[in-house]
């Protein structure tokens, strides 16, 4: 067998992918990974060997990193390749796939010697790229060449998307430990420098830390002499060169360093010609080997003050991240040897200065903010012997808020009160980038004092001030404040010691933040990782939006998180979840659209945030009130996203101004994205729910209407009914009288809504029904002109938003109209009217029966059997056009619930939590298609596949399980002696009459009994046919089923064929079991008996119209077991986006090519357009536009005679039959259908005889 993934089942195939997917989204180690995507590619394509190179854009080199057999890679020779090098290179070039047939003829391959040594003949390279980024290659090697289908390369493609995204997760993550490494690692740098303010001795340490922090053979540290600008040697390490004590200006790589002032980097000093040597440094070079040399200059206040470099072999390229951290080390060193050489110029200020490095010491030793801020504070107000000590923070917006204030038992200066830009002296020293002192601050000229600020200094007394900015390459992070009563002058030295604190206090400051980054998005991943799980083990909405409030809360560091939905079918916003801090009164709260900042979230569909809620003036005034109860002063709304508008909104907010970032919002944003998951999976479920109580609730009606009773029992019945189906509060129906519409029952507040009890045809709302035949729907009923005074004041008081109003019509008159109301804010829905008017169909009828009911009563005697035919065709009738009606829809809607659970468990792991509610769907789903097939049935409306058929094998195929059904205390009797047997009959059908009667026979024997089913040749003369209406004059083929049980009363036979109607005690039956047999044996046009008496048994007979012609020896067709794969190229059509989709995800996941179309038009387009030949149409019955799919394929048919032809329908109304049977040719898959059942058909169909225009 060729390798490739046609080698592994599909099962295998997607467990590799689900074990890969919980690896990769379980690890974030970035070797493991390689090793683990190796892994799986061995498995999806047995390849023989597979390797992972990762990528290098910026010096074009790809290094081997993972090999999926460690025993036969480990003698490669080329570890790294460049780019356009070898096969894997030209993959990293071009970013396209390669495959090569046979490596030892190919040019572009290298080390031909170990494939030939490995057995290796073939390879298949692809790129890994993310974002237009490449980050590796994964090529697979094989002993014979790849041979990979459309779907091999779809699924590799998919893989390796997989494989970028967990690569590119890994190397984030690698990065953010590195750089919390990096952060700890100069952390322990500053403590080492601290430790001594010996110069020699600091340039030591300096040396020797930079080589272990970068890893380096060696490094070097110099000073620069300010007047004859030439770098002097301090300190080696490592194999450093002997290099001279001097060197002249501008030569070597850290003179160019000094000369650029900033970083220089080169992988061949030797080669470089941007580098000045020496000859004699030239040749001590070129003796030891040294070639890859970084140079950084020490800058101190803006001032060069020397330079370190490291030194390694060649080859070696120094990348950002090392240049960045050289570069923060360099400000570390500098700072060490400044204040080295400032310890050894003064004596007098030792003491100060060692306090100074304790307290830089202390800042080092802790990562958190919180913790380094208060330590800051404390250290100089304590250093400098003043009365406060205060750090503020730069904001976005360019203020500065306090974050850490000693000296203040007022309380003026707090965490939180902020300084707009540019006031006050912090401010000055900020916008100026230096010091900034003044004795008296408020007499002192340049400095800008608001009003604000001006009165907290003369409380706090606290005049003479010093404000450094506290900076980090480059970048201002705030100002460090020492403030005193008395009028001060802070001396240079001072000054020069505040400015060394701040610096120290922003490295600190800089290593805290690094270390909260990485935390926090560290917790952002578990964060995502834990609702990813919640939302895949349950579909209980409020359960995962409870969690998803506390998690928006935690991770914004907010003080609270408010999540608020949409109303079902409105347009406010209403709170569902709250954590954190009480909202405040918010039991009435209802976000309008344009209202308050929600209001504008709902609007604009964008995140909205605001540092004070209370002066913002992009906010209306709407709810103001309650968010100053709740003492919100930031705040942050995100959209909750659907489908097709925002479902609603995720809030957090805080009791501080301080604002939030554009990072809260991006995470807000992905817990959103979550939300909406959730919310969509609540609606699903909730969708699923509705249809079925509805359907259910219908099903009762129809059971209770089917009753015959009088005009008022059945009125009320029916409003009863409708009230509680549509959820409803009033229901009313009116019936015409001549000119007028008479109220005729009423259910809920209908008594008080419809407070006229007569109306003229025309007047106010149900006049306007009855006068126009139409339905009538309003969701703002009181603000209609055409509705009564009187009905208006009712409907306010009531405070009923929504009416509906259908005609209750018999044929094309109006006998009446239903009227409904509501209180509901989303009112009614156009499926809430169809609902209504299938009610108002069956209301007319049992109008009608109620009607022939009394009429019939006076004139018994005479016309009793034909009353009782009447009755009974006009309930099936009415029965028949709901239940026709509603199948198609409702078949839709199961074929995608049941379509998608089917898909959903095949992906789903066996032991994931998740199945068991994946299995609850698929048997609602199963239970509501059973509802619809009955109805069908027992209404004659079911689809027949008709076939000359002999009735005795029938039964005798029966036999075996029906005596597993009945039992071992039930003897089966079988006496097939009909010899001309033969009848045209649907054998599933005839098979379920079997079994509904074996199944009522055995519960009419609790002790047991016999069971005879015999068959027999009867000719039906006229007088039988007379006495039996509906029966028809013959040669018939007689079926008895005989039971020795309890038997029947006269007037228990008189109902046994009413839909609903049962002897059995509760939950044991529905009543359908003989109404469906009677439904089955009209449709075939034969006719039912039944013999019965109390103790005496029952028979049932029926008879079936003789069939003349051969038997069809065709087999009945059984669903496949595992689902049939196929290549042809399919027509699609289907009005139903969902259905449409799912039946393609499910063919193109099996080989498939499809081709798709919304109705008949727009197929017809896509079969001209198509230059290839289609092999299979498969269209929807019934399609809008004018067209159904009997005339599609008609049209197919002459414009592609062998294109053939699968019908799907959930209900095809006679579309292609007479009467439900379908017509010889046609194929047709019922709704809703499983995968597996959609594929066997097509198979049966394409792997059939060629008929052309076959189904058309």
């Amino acid at each position: 067998m060729t390798a490739g993934l046609l080698g592994a089942p599909q099962v295998d195939r997607l467990r590799t992918l689900a074990r890969l997917s919980r690896v990769l989204s379980s690890s974030l180690d970035g070797d493991g990974i390689l090793r683990e995507i190796a892994l799986a590619a061995v498995e999806l394509t047995e390849a023989k060997i597979v390797s992972l190179w990762v990528a290098d854009e910026e010096s074009r080199t790809l290094a081997l990193h993972a090999f999926s057999d460690d025993t036969i890679g480990a003698d490669l020779p080329t570890r790294t390749l460049r780019y356009a090098e070898g096969g894997v290179g030209w993959v990293a070039v071009h970013r396209r796939p390669l495959e090569i047939e046979e490596l030892s003829s190919d040019r572009r391959v290298v080390e031909h010697d170990w494939f030939r040594a490995h057995d290796l003949r073939a390879a298949y390279a692809m790129p890994i790229v993310h974002e237009d980024t490449l980050l590796g290659v994964l090529a697979m090697f094989g002993e014979r060449p790849f041979r990979f289908t459309g779907e091999d390369r779809d699924l590799l493609d998919a893989f390796v998307a997989q494989a970028a995204v967990a690569i590119k997760n890994a190397r984030l993550f690698a990065a953010s430990e590195a750089r919390r490494r990096e952060a700890e690692a100069l952390a322990e740098v500053g403590r080492l420098f601290v430790q001594s303010l010996d110069p020699e001795d600091v340039a030591q340490r300096i040396a020797e830390s930079l080589r272990a922090l970068l890893g380096a053979s060696a490094a070097v540290v110099c000073r620069l002499d300010p007047e004859s600008r030439a770098l002097a040697v301090r300190a080696r390490s490592g194999h450093a060169l002997p290099l001279e004590e001097a060197f002249p200006e501008g030569t070597g790589v850290m003179g160019l360093a000094v000369r650029e002032g900033g970083p220089v980097a080169t992988p061949n000093i030797l080669a470089d010609p941007r580098i000045t040597l020496p000859p004699a440094l030239r040749a001590q070079v070129e003796r030891r080997g040294y070639r890859s040399v970084l140079a950084v200059p020490l800058l101190f206040k803006g001032t060069v003050i020397g330079a370190i470099s490291i030194g390694d072999a060649e080859g070696r390229r120094f990348g950002a991240d090392e240049v960045r951290l050289a570069q923060t080390f360099a400000d570390q060193a500098a700072i060490a040897l400044e204040n080295a050489r400032l310890h050894r110029e003064t004596e007098r200020e030792r003491e100060k200065a060692e306090e100074l490095a304790l307290a830089a010491q202390s800042l080092t030793g802790t990562l958190e903010v919180s913790s380094v801020v208060r330590h800051v504070v404390e250290r100089v107000r304590d250093l400098f012997g003043v009365t406060a000590a205060g750090l503020r923070l730069l904001q976005p917006d360019g203020s500065l808020v306090v974050t850490a204030y000693e000296g203040d038992s007022d309380g003026r200066f707090h965490p939180g009160h902020t300084l707009p830009p540019g006031i006050g002296v912090a401010g000055r020293a900020v916008a100026l980038g230096q010091p900034v002192q003044c004795r008296d601050v408020l007499a002192a000229p340049g400095v800008e004092l608001n009003e604000d600020l001006r009165q907290r200094v003369v409380e706090s007394g606290n005049r003479a001030i010093l404000a450094v900015p506290v900076r980090t390459k480059g970048r201002t992070l705030g100002a460090l404040t020492i403030s005193d009563r008395s009028a001060r002058t802070f001396s240079d030295s001072e000054i020069a010691r505040l400015q060394t604190f701040a610096g120290q206090a922003a490295l600190a400051l800089e290593n805290a933040r690094l270390f909260e980054d990485a935390e926090r998005r560290r917790r952002e991943a578990e964060v995502g990782a834990e609702l990813s799980r919640q939302i895949n083990a349950s579909l209980e909405l409020d359960t995962i939006l409870e969690l998803l409030a506390e998690r928006a809360r935690e991770l914004a560091q907010a003080d609270g998180a408010t999540i608020m939905l949409r109303e079902p079918g409105g347009e406010a916003a209403t709170p569902r979840h709250r954590a954190g801090t009480p909202l405040g009164d918010a039991r009435h709260l209802r976000v309008e659209p344009g209202r308050g900042a929600g209001g504008r979230v709902l609007v604009t569909g964008c995140p909205f945030r605001t540092e004070n809620h209370a002066t913002d003036p992009r906010i209306t005034d709407d709810y103001r009130g309650l968010a100053r109860a709740s003492g919100h002063v930031a705040q942050m709304v995100v959209p909750i996203l659907g489908d097709e508008r925002v479902e609603g909104l995720l809030y957090v907010d805080r009791q501080q101004a301080r604002p939030f970032t554009d990072r809260d919002e991006a995470m807000l944003v992905g817990l959103a994205e979550h939300a909406a998951i959730a919310i969509r999976n609540g609606q699903l479920l909730q969708t699923l729910r509705t249809h079925q109580a509805r359907l259910e609730g219908l099903l009762d009606v129809s059971h209770e209407l089917s009753k015959i009773q009088a005009v008022q029992s059945a009125l009320a019945a029916v409003a009863e009914a409708c009230g509680r189906v549509l959820g409803s509060e009033s229901v009313g129906v009116r019936l015409v009288d001549g000119d007028e519409l008479v109220l005729a029952g009423t259910w809920g507040d209908a008594g008080e809504l419809m407070s006229t009890p007569r109306l003229r045809m025309g007047e106010s709302l149900s006049g306007i029904v009855a006068a126009t035949g139409a339905p009538l729907l309003l969701n703002d009923v009181a603000t209609d002109p055409r509705l009564l005074a009187a009905h208006r004041a009712q409907v306010l008081r009531l405070g009923h938003r929504a009416w509906l109003g259908v005609p209750v019509k018999m044929g094309d008159r109006v006998i009446g109209v239903l009227s409904i109301g509501t209180r509901r804010e989303r009112g009614f829905s156009k499926e809430d009217q169809a609902i209504a008017t299938a009610l108002a169909s069956q209301a007319a009828t049992a109008l009608e029966n109620a009607r022939l009911f009394h009429e019939l009563e006076q004139a018994y005697t005479t016309v009793s059997q034909t009353k009782e035919e009447l009755l009974q065709s006009q309930k099936m009738e009415a029965i028949g056009r709901l239940a026709g009606g509603m199948a198609h829809d409702f078949n839709n809607l199961l074929t995608i619930v049941h379509g998608r659970c089917e898909i959903l468990k095949k992906r789903l792991a066996p032991a994931d939590g998740s199945q068991r509610d994946v299995e609850i769907i698929r048997q609602t789903t199963r239970r509501a298609a059973a509802l619809i097939s009955q109805l069908l049935a027992f209404s004659r409306k079911q689809v027949l596949q008709p076939r000359i058929l002999g009735l005795n094998a029938l039964v005798q195929d029966s036999a075996t399980l029906f005596r597993r059904l009945l039992g071992e205390d039930v003897d089966l009797v079988l006496v097939t002696d009909a010899e001309h047997d033969r009848v045209t009959a649907d054998p599933t059908q005839l098979e379920q009459v079997l079994m509904n009667l074996a199944v009522n026979a055995r519960d009419a024997m609790p002790r047991g009994g016999r069971l005879t089913i015999d068959t027999a040749i009867v000719a039906l003369d006229e007088a039988f046919a007379r006495q039996h209406p509906g029966a028809v004059p013959g040669a018939h083929v007689a079926l008895s089923v005989s039971d020795t049980g309890v038997g029947m009363s006269d007037e228990v036979q008189a109902r046994i064929f009413e839909p609903f109607f049962t002897t059995k005690e509760p939950g044991r039956g529905t009543g359908l079991g003989l109404s469906t047999v009677y439904g089955i044996v009209r449709q075939h046009n034969g006719y039912l008996t039944v013999a019965s008496a109390p103790g005496a048994g029952t028979t049932f007979t029926i008879y079936l119209p003789r069939a003349e012609g051969a038997e069809d020896m065709a087999t009945q067709e059984r669903s496949e077991p595992t689902a049939p794969r196929g290549s042809e190229t399919v027509l699609l059509v289907e009005d139903e986006d969902e259905v449409r989709e799912l039946a393609r995800e499910i063919l193109e996941m099996n080989g498939y090519t499809v081709l798709e179309a919304a109705d008949g038009a727009g197929a017809l387009a896509v079969l001209r357009e198509h230059l290839e030949p289609i092999d299979l149409l498969l269209t929807d019955v019934v399609m809008p536009g004018g067209m159904s799919g009997r005339d599609l394929a008609r049209q197919v048919a002459g414009l592609s005679p062998r294109t053939r032809v699968v019908y799907m329908s959930g209900y095809t109304d006679d579309a292609l039959g007479h009467h439900g049977v379908l017509d010889p040719d046609i194929v047709l898959l019922p709704k809703p259908f499983t995968p597996e059942a959609l594929l066997g058909a097509l198979r049966r169909v394409l792997d059939g005889p060629a008929t052309p225009g076959a189904g058309a």
